[in-house]
């Protein structure tokens, strides 16, 4: 994470500077193709994607828990 911090320093150095010497052009970013592309961005995607398989299991797990314990209340209700 200390790598994508200074990357974000850099990259809003940068543009601070190039907006307050030159004002008047406008410059667009691809933001996902250099995430997509970088090897600190690769890196981050890769960890996103591990955490997000992680809490989508643990929510199935807690959607599986959640109807069993419906299902009992109403066997119990019977």
């Amino acid at each position: 994470m200390n790598y994508l911090h200074k990357f974000l320093l850099i990259f809003f150095i940068f543009f601070i500077s190039t907006n307050l010497s030159n004002s008047k052009e406008t410059a667009f970013v691809d933001i996902d193709y250099i995430v997509a592309n970088s090897n600190i961005g690769k890196k981050v995607l890769e960890n996103i994607n591990k955490l997000n398989k992680k809490n989508v299991e643990i929510l199935k797990k807690k959607i599986n828990l959640y109807k069993n314990l419906k299902l009992l209340s109403k066997i119990k209700k019977m």
